[in-house]
């Protein structure tokens, strides 16, 4: 099955007891997954779509375009944002295939989850992590204390990186070229 537009709406959030679970639900336009048969690859939201997908041509169908999108949903869940979006569609399409991902210093990330979020936006398809190997990592599969362990110290860490970071001089900023700003997931 590849789901092809994941986007938030097509989510339903349910906090249940301390776990939060969350469910995809639309499956809109979603298709079975014919591994080795070209398809149209141009469904869906562009801000999810895999770099391959935006080639021009008929594209594979794979999970490795849903490894993409979830890694974009992970990454705006994280960020509050999109990791490639643009002044307009074509020049979103050159970011999603050619730039690389921006880390926000300002929020903090455990090493884990950036490494998982990097190779789940890998360029190149058979370079992408697949959704196997994202099961056996050590980011899923750890016991929640000793995540909650890590996130404690990853805070930790950021916390006193920012109270270090006011006593300096502050930095001068450029203004934003796209006055709008970038729209939120």
């Amino acid at each position: 099955m590849i789901f092809r537009d994941p986007l938030e709406e097509g989510q339903k959030k349910r906090k249940a007891d301390t776990d939060l679970f969350i469910k995809v639900i639309d499956f809109g336009i979603a298709g079975v997954c014919d591994q080795g048969k070209a398809d149209k690859g141009d469904a869906g939201s562009l801000c999810y779509m895999s770099p391959e997908c935006l080639q021009g041509s008929a594209v594979e169908s794979a999970p490795s375009i849903d490894v993409w999108a979830i890694g974009i949903m992970f990454y705006a869940m994280m960020f509050g944002t999109l990791p490639f979006y643009g002044d307009d569609e074509s020049h979103t399409i050159k970011l999603i295939k050619t730039a690389p991902i921006k880390w926000d210093k300002e929020v903090p990330i455990t090493p884990m989850a950036k490494e998982i979020i990097t190779k789940m936006l890998e360029k190149d398809p058979k370079e992408r992590l697949d959704l196997m190997n994202l099961l056996d990592m050590e980011f899923v599969t750890m016991e929640d204390e000793q995540y909650q362990e890590m996130v404690d110290k990853n805070l930790e860490e950021f916390t006193q990186r920012m109270e270090e970071s006011k006593t300096q001089e502050p930095m001068k900023v450029p203004s934003p070229k796209n006055k709008g700003g970038k729209p939120s997931y």
